[in-house]
């Protein structure tokens, strides 16, 4: 067997994944062959749907197929390029000035997964100065942004507010704490606290809940705590 074959033997789960596999109860990467409807086939078997995201099932809309049809005759079947160069289209402004019209923001910027967003959004807005204090369970995306950031993290356990408080207080006196106002969205407050000041000392939030789903999304929620002495 080769380096890369022994190193997959060696891994601690491996025999649970090949148990899986030869008993056919492995539950990931099974082709689904059919819209996501509640109800859908997977690799030839009708199965209920619990693992979707398309809460108002607007993926197979007739409405949305028919538009999505419309806009691939007209824009292609991708925009083969970064938002930054040639991949903004006439349709992301669209859908990007409704949202902020509609949530009453001067600005929107939609991302293609919830995933994209909350580690995008984390990372731009923490730097090597802060510190994040995150859920023990929080989703990998909000990990992943604290670490795109460089800031410091630390971790409590999860929902005890006795043990957060306890990590909190074990913070030097110089980092500041301040809590957003309660009325807005997480990715508000940030857009918030930079326009009022940059030298603005701040605690935001952000959620443990939001997944890597294909709907455009922005971070939102309450589960990581972040300082910053600047």
């Amino acid at each position: 067997m080769g380096f890369f074959t022994d190193r997959l033997h060696a891994f601690p789960r491996y025999e649970l994944y090949q148990l899986g596999i030869e008993t056919g109860l492995y539950p990931y990467y099974r082709s689904v062959e059919s819209a996501s409807t509640p109800r859908l086939t997977v690799e030839g078997r009708e199965v209920i749907n619990f693992g979707s995201n398309n809460y108002l099932s607007l993926s197979y809309h007739p409405r949305v197929i028919e538009a999505a049809v419309n806009a691939t005759r007209r824009f292609g079947s991708g925009v083969t390029g970064s938002r930054l160069l040639n991949g903004t289209l006439t349709l992301h402004r669209e859908l990007e000035h409704e949202l902020a019209d509609f949530y009453e923001m001067p600005s929107c910027l939609v991302f293609s997964t919830g995933y994209v967003a909350n580690a995008s959004a984390i990372a731009g807005f923490l730097s090597r100065h802060d510190v994040a204090i995150v859920d023990k369970e929080a989703h990998n995306s909000l990990l992943s942004g604290v670490r795109l950031s460089g800031a410091t993290m630390r971790r409590f356990r999860h929902n005890d507010v006795a043990h957060l408080e306890k990590v909190l207080a074990g913070l030097p006196a110089e980092v500041g704490k301040v809590t957003p106002p309660p009325s807005r969205s997480w990715s508000s407050s940030v857009t918030a606290s930079r326009t009022r000041s940059s030298s603005t000392t701040r605690r935001t939030a952000s959620g443990s809940s939001a997944g890597g789903g294909g709907a455009p999304s922005s971070s939102t929620g309450s589960s990581t705590t972040s300082t910053s002495s600047r």
